[in-house]
């Protein structure tokens, strides 16, 4: 169950990473503008995309160093009032959830491969 569920929560977090960009953009500031800085956000998680999609366990590993900084930009946001805090706590919880289910994933990764090790 637990390996399923990167995929899905890698493309929610993107999704959630534009919207939110999109959605609280300051006023006065042009579409692609704000476009790039979606892009700009994205970027180092899009670069896991082939990694994410293989559950690759070292690259995961990795990954997770990465959403780190996606974590602390989300957490940041909590403290902003009104929608955009709470957009802050719902990423928050996304990327942290991200976090650990790659985490499992790597463990399930290293079990197996033990196991398949032990087997030969």
């Amino acid at each position: 169950m637990i390996p399923k569920l990167v995929f899905p929560l890698y493309a929610v977090t993107l999704l959630w990473l534009v919207g939110d960009t999109f959605a609280f953009r300051p006023t006065g500031v042009d579409w692609l503008t704000v476009t790039l800085v979606a892009l700009l956000k994205i970027l180092p998680a899009l670069f896991f995309l082939p990694m994410v999609a293989r559950r690759d366990p070292g690259k995961l590993l990795t990954f997770s160093v990465v959403l780190l900084f996606y974590t602390a930009y989300a957490t940041m946001l909590c403290f902003k009032p009104g929608i955009e805090g709470w957009s802050g706590m719902a990423g928050t919880a996304l990327i942290t959830a991200l976090m650990v289910v790659s985490s499992l994933e790597v463990k399930r990764q290293g079990k197996l491969r033990k196991l398949q090790e032990a087997q030969s």
